[in-house]
């Protein structure tokens, strides 16, 4: 069973997050880390498939 964890912490405080607040920002942040990792991961993925592919074109030409 999950507690709720009273998120209305501001790093703008003086006061430093406790730990169970610490816990879910820290939660949060790996996740969109690894969401925006995972996007990155499959543009370059993209954009390597279609340089390979203009680059056998040009070849394909080139030996035409």
């Amino acid at each position: 069973m999950e507690t709720q964890v009273d998120m209305t912490y501001n790093f703008l405080q003086d006061d430093d997050p406790t730990d169970e607040q610490l816990f879910v920002i820290m939660k949060e942040v790996g996740e969109d880390a690894r969401v925006g990792h995972e996007k990155l991961a499959k543009e370059v993925i993209e954009h390597l498939k279609r340089e390979y592919a203009q680059a056998c074109c040009i070849r394909q030409n080139h030996k035409a």
